[in-house]
């Protein structure tokens, strides 16, 4: 059995720096289960904070997948790989006759999507995995069979661009932020399916003097000040990097056991994106043609009358904010993951990410309650609603304000639909298709 005062002892040396700043003490793991992964068997299982918080989201995702079994008996409730929030909750699986997805606490945003469409009159080519609520989780449908895994037909490959291209104009105007290709997927119909429907309507609370852009969705590759790092976006990517590595993860093993793991690289084949539609250079104007039709529909419907469509059909949709400190806080996780005890201190560390832009909400309940995540061995997460200021944690306390709301930023952007907000759009994205050329070649 895992030492649990032994493992929270550990956490709370590499955390003390942050936990003395949110005046917390050190926080018990409750009622660690002996840990199978072999990361944690071998040599000293307390030698970093990764391993650390592994034990506690473990523990937490016993008691995560056990509710699942409880509530869904005569299936096979299996961890997916998703990000853990709020006690190991994460999206996962449940197989019977069906494969469907759980994704707890989550409101589908589907009836807004369909009540905008029809408001301008114009397919998004955006889809959303068919839900049913179960209490306040969402079960999903399994979209896997709908990725293409070979070449489209041309006709095909041109209008599954001209739809992303209206997809992204449209997400872009709706505040997604979050469109990576683990994200948002590719159909055999020629559209693109949002798997994390989570970002939507978030706030711009980096950089907010800038002009929001479609670099923001996710969906177009970022420039980076070092150059281009990893390409991840759902549209450019053309291999699957891995996006998320030396983060504990619980997977059920072929023996049906629960067992904790941390990720390691994988293969890096093509992106199903890649294999049955292409390169966003290759269908450039494709794209552009549906960039600049949903920009111009939507400016053809008074801005009041389309915030009102979103307002009006949100049936309790929040989002997912993830705070510029949570960032630092999980860089800072991955590294220590893979230091001996004692090589590195977490000063040293936090010293590394003083450059790093950390201010967003900036309140000591943000701190409290991120530090709190991470002893459950959580990534930290909090929610905010369409036009709210308040910013709430997990555990539904609100930890802080934020000035600016997403409402500010989708009228920033309607009102700038007249005065050549789509053409600047258009010009961001054949730079970014050719930058992202020239880095493959």
């Amino acid at each position: 059995m895992v030492d649990a005062e032994a493992f929270t002892a550990e956490l709370a040396r590499w955390l003390l720096p942050w936990a003395a700043r949110a005046g917390l003490g050190p926080r018990l793991v409750e009622s660690p289960e002996e840990v199978l992964g072999e990361f944690l068997t071998t040599g000293d299982a307390t030698q970093s904070l990764g391993q650390a918080a592994g034990v506690a989201f473990y523990s937490n995702s016993q008691r995560w997948v056990a509710e699942l079994a409880r509530l869904f008996p005569g299936t096979t409730v299996s961890p997916n790989h998703g990000d853990p929030h709020a006690g190991a909750r994460s999206a996962t699986r449940v197989e019977s006759d069906t494969t469907y997805f759980l994704k707890p606490d989550r409101v589908d945003p589907s009836a807004m999507l369909r009540a905008l469409e029809t408001r301008i009159g114009l397919d998004f080519g955006i889809d959303v995995p068919p839900a049913q609520e179960i209490g306040a989780h969402l079960l999903q449908d399994s979209v896997a069979e709908k990725v293409p895994s070979t070449l489209m037909p041309t006709t095909v490959r041109e209008q599954f661009w001209r739809n992303a291209g209206r997809a992204t104009a449209v997400l872009d105007v709706l505040g997604f932020n979050d469109g990576h290709y683990e994200n948002v997927w590719p159909t055999t119909g020629g559209r693109l399916v949002l798997v994390d429907d989570e970002t939507l309507l978030v706030p711009r609370l980096l950089s907010p003097e800038a002009e929001r852009s479609v670099l923001q969705t996710g969906l177009i590759q970022k420039p980076h000040a070092k150059g281009v790092l990893r390409i991840n976006s759902a549209l450019m990517a053309r291999t699957l990097t891995p996006l998320a590595m030396n983060y504990p993860r619980v997977i059920r093993t072929g023996a049906g056991d629960l067992e904790l793991r941390f990720e390691r690289p994988r293969d890096t084949p093509r992106t199903p994106l890649t294999v049955a539609y292409g390169t966003m250079l290759a269908y450039l104007e494709d794209f552009i043609a549906g960039l600049r039709e949903a920009y111009d529909a939507i400016h053809s419907v008074p801005a009041a009358d389309f915030i009102s469509t979103v307002t009006n059909n949100l049936h309790g949709y929040t989002s997912r904010l993830v705070l510029n400190a949570t960032l630092n806080y999980r860089a800072a996780i991955a590294r220590l993951a893979l230091l001996p005890s004692g090589e590195k201190d977490v000063q040293s560390i936090e010293a590394e990410l003083s450059n790093e832009k950390t201010e967003a909400v900036g309140s000591r309940q943000v701190a409290d309650s991120e530090i709190r995540q991470l002893l459950g061995g959580d990534v930290p997460v909090f929610r905010i609603g369409f036009g709210e200021h308040a910013v709430v944690d997990p555990g539904g306390q609100a930890v802080g304000q934020i000035s600016r709301t997403a409402l500010h930023d989708m009228t920033e952007v309607l009102g700038a639909l007249g005065s050549g907000y789509a053409q600047r759009q258009e010009d961001i994205v054949r730079n970014q298709a050719w930058r992202m050329e020239d880095f493959a070649s």
